[in-house]
C-alpha cells in the first residue's frame, strides 16, 4: 500500500511492511537478513553494504527495503550512500557514468556548504530507472523520523539543478 503525505514532509511517498520485518533488522538477525537481501538482489548490494549493514545493525533497514521496494515495483536499480565517494569504486563508476562533471561539482558543492553548522550527505539512494534513461536520487525515512533542515534545504538545490528528490517514508 501505498499513500502520500502532505508537502510538510515534502510529499513523501510512504510504503509500509510488516512489523516483524521491520523488527528483525534491528535485532540479532539483522546480519541474516541483510545477507539474504544481498544475495537475492545482488545488483543492488555489493559486499561493502553488507559489511555496513553488519557492523550498524540498527541503521540502514530503511535504505535496503526502499531499495528492494522500488527494483520490485519499476526495475530501478537504486545503490544505497556512499556512492560518491571515489572508495566505492562500483558505484562511483555507476553515479559517474549518469552525472555530469558539472553535476558533481555542484552537488558537492551542496554536501560542503554549512547548514546549521555542518555540511549534509547526498540523499540515500542513487536510483537509475530500468531503462537507465533517467535517474534520480530519494532520501528514505523512518517512523517519526522528519527531514532535517540541512535535508530540507539540500533537496531544493539539488531540484533547482533540475534533478529529481522523491523522500520515501518507511512505516511498520
Amino acid at each position: 500500500m501505498v499513500k502520500t503525505i502532505s508537502s510538510a514532509d515534502e510529499g513523501a511517498t510512504t510504503i509500509y511492511c510488516s512489523r516483524t520485518l521491520y523488527s528483525s533488522w534491528r535485532s540479532t538477525s539483522a546480519a541474516e537478513l541483510a545477507e539474504q537481501w544481498s544475495r537475492q538482489y545482488p545488483g543492488l548490494f555489493d559486499q561493502k553494504d553488507l559489511d555496513i549493514a553488519r557492523n550498524q545493525r540498527s541503521n540502514h533497514f530503511n535504505e535496503w527495503f526502499t531499495a528492494i521496494h522500488l527494483f520490485q515495483r519499476d526495475g530501478a536499480l537504486s545503490m544505497v550512500e556512499k556512492y560518491d565517494q571515489r572508495s566505492h569504486v562500483r558505484k562511483f563508476d555507476r553515479y559517474e557514468n549518469f552525472t555530469t562533471e558539472e553535476q558533481r561539482l555542484e552537488l558537492a558543492r551542496i554536501c560542503e556548504e554549512k547548514i546549521d553548522g555542518k555540511g549534509v550527505q547526498l540523499p540515500d539512494l542513487f536510483v537509475t530507472s530500468r531503462d537507465e534513461a533517467a535517474f534520480w536520487f530519494v532520501e528514505t525515512k523512518g517512523p517519526h523520523e522528519p527531514v532535517s533542515l540541512r535535508q530540507a534545504v539540500s533537496h531544493k538545490k539539488i531540484r533547482a539543478m533540475g534533478l529529481r528528490v522523491d523522500v520515501i517514508r518507511v512505516e511498520p
